[in-house]
C-alpha cells in the first residue's frame, strides 16, 4: 500500500468541498468510489489555493471503476488529464466527488457544479483525471469548465475555467467571464 496524493489548485474565485458519493452499486460491489483526507485550502501566491488530497491505497485497478467513472463524468469527451493530453485511461484505481462552488469578486456567489477527481491509468504512468458534465475537452487540448450562472440579476451567464497541472496536480485557472 502507497500513499496517493494529488494538489489541486484553484482560483480564489473558487471553493471546493468533498461530496458523498455511494461506494456500492445496487448489488452490494465496491464501485471504485473512495473518500480520501482532504486539506486545506493553502493560500499560494495571492490568487491561487491549494487543496492536497491524499489516499493510502494498493496497487489495483478496475475496469468497472473506470466505467464508472466516466458514467459519473458524463461519458469520455468529459475527461482531462493534465499529464496525457489526449486519450482516455485504460483503467482506474478509485475517483471521488468534489462540488465546486463559484463566486465573482467581492463575494457574490454564481453557481455550482460536480467534478470528479481520480487516479487511473494511461501507459506506464498512473495521472490523476478530473472530469463532470460541465467539462468542455478538446482533444491534445486544454479542458474548460463552464459553471452556470445560477443568480439572475446579472448579465452574466457563467464563469470559464482552464485546467492545466501534469501527472500529480491538477489547476483550475479564471478564463473568462461569459456574458449575454
Amino acid at each position: 500500500m502507497s500513499t496517493q496524493e494529488c494538489t489541486i489548485s484553484a482560483h480564489d474565485l473558487i471553493t471546493l468541498s468533498p461530496i458523498y458519493l455511494p461506494d456500492e452499486d445496487a448489488n452490494g460491489n465496491w464501485n471504485g468510489v473512495v473518500t480520501p483526507s482532504f486539506n486545506g485550502p493553502s493560500t499560494s501566491g495571492g490568487i491561487m489555493r491549494d487543496w492536497n488530497i491524499k489516499k493510502d491505497w494498493g496497487t489495483y485497478m478496475l475496469a468497472s471503476t473506470m466505467y464508472n467513472f466516466v458514467g459519473y463524468c458524463g461519458g469520455w469527451d468529459k475527461l482531462y488529464s493534465p499529464y496525457t493530453l489526449n486519450g482516455s485511461p485504460s483503467g482506474m484505481y478509485f475517483f471521488f466527488g468534489l462540488k465546486v462552488d463559484v463566486t465573482r469578486p467581492g463575494g457574490l456567489f454564481v453557481g455550482s457544479t460536480t467534478i470528479y477527481v481520480g487516479q487511473g491509468k494511461h501507459g506506464l504512468h498512473s495521472p490523476w483525471w478530473v472530469g463532470g458534465p460541465d467539462f468542455s475537452v478538446s482533444v491534445g487540448a486544454m479542458a474548460y469548465l463552464n459553471v452556470a450562472n445560477q443568480v439572475t440579476c446579472s448579465n452574466l451567464t457563467s464563469v470559464l475555467f482552464g485546467t492545466d497541472g501534469d501527472t500529480d496536480d491538477i489547476v483550475l485557472f479564471f478564463s473568462k467571464y461569459l456574458t449575454s
